[in-house]
């Protein structure tokens, strides 16, 4: 499945980089564009003129994203526009009229809008072309665009080459990083299985089965301290016991002491052993318990520890690939910017302008 997502990738790699070789061929197949004229007069958003040729016609239509390309051509620069435009072959084949309507007033306007499209936001630029005639506006357009191709010939392969280079070595970074990740995790796993092994067998027993792995592992801590202090309780009683069997003893060897006193400290000592034994049980109990809560922290505290390093290393691969897949999708499909420039459904619109009085 990879494989084959690498191999789709690499071909629509390959198709964006023929498509930018044959941009900079001088003998590419040009798109027809479709002139439509409409015959209702259009009045809103026109521009204001003041000479003494005044237009009859707009050409509208909306081109991709030419962010790039307005980089080199300065609309504002308005002068050196218009001797780019009057250079080219259409323009040389304009009426001597809308030549001179170019030459002395702006004759184009733009208006451009932002809109989201897949992963890009892309700005659109909408183009109104000012002319004398339908076949003037025709040329304007078609001159226009000439020399938006032109520049786009000399500027965007490079910049597509550059970004596909970029791309190629981030991919490959990352790659790297993910290969890194699983090896890592292939590492770990045969750790992880033991320790997790080891800590769900004393996790599934009566004393923990019902609590969840927090819960456990914090009513063990707290078996502890409570342990650790009634330990600490039975080894000052255990010192008294054994103080008192020290004292009753010597007294018993003594011999200054009358047979029924001998007979009691008899019966002292029975009992002091009876509480020797049962507070050395109690102990017993008390760090067998402990023993048992802490092998239970520190079989949970190693597979916890673990766990999250896992978890993290899980999270950060999912993450990376996803990345991956993003430059594989950034990668087969360039920002418009960095594509040859084109009108949207190759649509112009000619409208007749409204006169002004």
């Amino acid at each position: 499945m990879i494989t084959a997502k690498r191999q789709l990738l690499s071909f629509l790699i390959l198709v964006v980089i023929c498509v930018s070789a044959l941009a900079t061929e001088p003998n590419e197949t040009k798109t027809e564009l479709k002139f439509e004229i409409n015959t209702r007069v259009r009045s809103k958003g026109l521009m204001k003129f003041t000479g003494p040729v005044k237009p009859k016609y707009v050409a509208i239509f909306t081109m991709s994203d030419l962010s790039r390309i307005r980089r080199e051509l300065v609309w504002t620069d308005y002068p050196a526009l218009a001797k780019m435009i009057l250079a080219t072959t259409t323009g040389q084949s304009m009426s001597e009229i809308q030549k001179e309507l170019l030459k002395a007033d702006r004759v184009i306007s733009t208006s451009t809008s932002s809109v989201r499209e897949q992963m890009y936001s892309v700005q659109k630029t909408e183009f109104g072309l000012y002319a004398f005639t339908v076949d003037d506006a025709k040329n304007m357009t078609q001159a226009l665009i000439e020399i938006l191709t032109t520049i786009a010939r000399e500027k965007q392969p490079p910049m597509l080459e550059k970004f596909m280079n970029e791309r190629k070595q981030k991919l490959q970074i990352l790659q790297e990083g993910i290969s890194d990740i699983k090896n890592k995790l292939i590492e770990m796993e045969p750790e992880f299985k033991s320790r997790e092994s080891k800590y769900k067998t004393i996790k599934n027993t009566d004393r923990y089965r019902t609590l969840s792995d927090s819960k456990a592992n914090e009513k063990a801590r707290e078996t502890i301290v409570q342990m650790n202090k009634m330990l600490s309780i039975l080894d000052i009683e255990l010192a008294g016991i054994q103080e008192k069997l020290v004292v009753i003893e010597q007294y018993r060897e003594s011999g200054k002491f009358s047979k029924a006193t001998l007979e009691k400290l008899e019966q002292m000592f029975v009992e002091q052993m009876v509480e020797l034994r049962g507070a050395m049980a109690r102990k017993d109990a008390a760090i067998e318990l402990r023993n048992q809560d802490k092998q239970f922290c520190d079989l949970y505290n190693a597979w916890h520890s673990l766990e999250k390093e896992v978890k993290f290393l899980r999270n950060r691969l999912r993450n990376e690939e996803k990345r991956v897949r993003s430059y594989e999708e950034g990668t087969a499909n360039p920002h418009p910017e960095l594509l040859p420039p084109k009108v949207l459904q190759n649509k112009v619109t000619i409208y007749p302008v409204l006169a002004e009085e």
